[in-house]
């Protein structure tokens, strides 16, 4: 704001700007200070399965989402070139579960998994979500998500939620063929 708009802001105006600000800043302390406590409560959590298990508590904790979900649409195979079953695609109403197929051993660690997959597709799709939420055309709920399932680096399944268009599932599957074929060929 110029000092030219300051002119123009009466008393009242100004005084009231004043303390939206201290407002904000007073309510950011307390945000920061209700995170640092909530880390420090992890961090103490974390310990405790440490010294009882010798094991952190991400795992220690196995996810039920490793098998394939029960309510689902419609399964989509995801073949390589040669014809190998790579993964299932399992479609749900407002979710994607991806599962390599059995035998199939792929990790996280293996590009172009990070690089590509996450990085250019995943995080690119849930910027893009977050924006048109910030303008609402979207409601923050609706912000693509998704959740690497992994044993140590090995990878168990990925989880999707709100793709939202078929046009985006065309291109998860499209992505997630690509990806899984180039890691496969890696590892081989």
């Amino acid at each position: 704001m110029g000092l030219g708009e300051a002119e123009k802001l009466g008393e009242e105006e100004i005084r009231r700007l004043a303390e939206a600000r201290a407002f904000f800043e007073k309510r950011a302390r307390e945000l920061e200070q209700e995170l640092e406590g909530l880390k420090l409560i992890l961090e103490l959590i974390d310990n405790a399965l440490a010294s009882a298990s010798f094991k952190r508590a991400t795992e220690v904790v196995k996810p039920a989402e490793e098998a394939p979900p029960t309510e689902y649409k419609r399964v989509i195979p995801l073949r390589a070139a040669d014809g190998t079953l790579l993964a299932n695609m399992y479609i749900g109403e407002d979710f994607v579960q991806v599962i390599p197929a059995q035998g199939v051993k792929l990790y996280t660690s293996t590009p172009p998994f990070q690089s590509f997959l996450v990085g250019r597709i995943f995080e690119a799709m849930q910027e893009k979500d977050r924006e048109d939420a910030q303008r609402g055309k979207i409601p923050p709920d609706q912000i693509f998500s998704y959740k690497i399932v992994q044993d140590g680096d090995e990878l168990k399944s990925v989880i999707i939620r709100n793709y939202r268009e078929e046009r985006r599932l065309r291109e998860l599957r499209t992505a997630i063929k690509w990806t899984f074929e180039k890691m496969r060929e890696k590892i081989a």
